[in-house]
């Protein structure tokens, strides 16, 4: 397994926290949006509710999936350089990632 550097995980960590809060402010009443790493050879998969949330690879590109196995064509974001965009335009939904 290829180990995630610290500065991205961070990055994605505090992307995933804003995205709970986002969601937490939307649906008081539902339990808090669980998001998941998972770590293969070539992208780190953020998934939530069975589905991939985005593909980030390991220099910090982030991407919109195409599907469960593949992202879509074009970096839509860097995790560490476009951090503090992230934070503040991350949507649980996903819908930031559309060009």
């Amino acid at each position: 397994m290829v180990n995630v550097n610290n500065n991205i995980n961070d990055a994605i960590q505090q992307i995933i926290a804003a995205m709970q809060v986002k969601f937490a402010g939307a649906y008081p009443t539902l339990p808090i949006l669980e998001f998941k790493m998972v770590v293969g050879k070539k992208y780190i998969k953020l998934c939530t509710n069975g589905s991939v949330h985005a593909f980030i690879d390991f220099e910090g590109n982030m991407y919109k999936p195409a599907s469960w196995n593949a992202p879509a064509k074009g970096i839509r974001f860097n995790v560490v350089n476009d951090l503090e965009k992230l934070t503040q335009i991350a949507t649980y939904n996903g819908g930031y990632l559309y060009r």
